[in-house]
């Protein structure tokens, strides 16, 4: 593994499909190809584990053709709404700036399909997040929305997806 995603700086948050991927919530048993996801844990160092349980896991793909077989999180659009989750902590609140980075393929592009989010309570606007709005890669900032950040997203094509923030909009 590299020390860094592309030798950029310290990141705060590194969740990668090839590495630390586990079928239980406490991120000590390996997911094998078809598992569900119990713990996705930070590559950071920073112990950022995403954590899930029951119906609402992502499932682990070992070799997908639509990612260069490369292994994958599947986030299906299918039956219960998939997410992992990260406990909240003061080191993801970054108010000068933040970067995000994803490469998705999402099977259905109607309606809205989030990908992260950050929320400063249940219920409550979303302090960031990044999401498929009706074909357009769309992000928010607190309540300031950065949009279309893609503008013709395809369904089961394969995009990467960014917002850098550099603390004003």
């Amino acid at each position: 593994l590299a020390a860094n995603p592309g030798g950029v700086g310290t990141p705060t948050l590194w969740l990668r499909a090839d590495a630390g991927v586990y079928t239980n919530g406490a991120c000590t048993t390996a997911a094998s190809n078809g598992n569900t996801v119990g713990c996705w844990a930070d590559q950071s160092g920073n112990g950022l584990s995403a954590t899930g349980s029951g119906a609402t896991r992502p499932s682990f793909v070992a070799s997908d053709g639509n990612f260069n077989n490369q292994p994958v999180i599947s986030f299906s659009n299918t039956g219960t709404n998939k997410h992992l989750v990260i406990a909240d902590n003061d080191i993801l609140d970054n108010t000068t700036g933040l970067s995000l980075f994803t490469v998705f393929r999402a099977t259905d592009v109607t309606g809205d399909k989030a990908i992260l989010s950050k929320r400063t309570s249940s219920g409550a606007n979303q302090s960031y997040m990044m999401w498929v709005n009706t074909s357009d890669l769309t992000s928010r900032i607190s309540t300031d929305q950065v949009s279309p950040t893609l503008d013709n997203v395809l369904a089961n094509t394969t995009f990467i997806g960014s917002l850098v923030y550099n603390g004003t909009i």
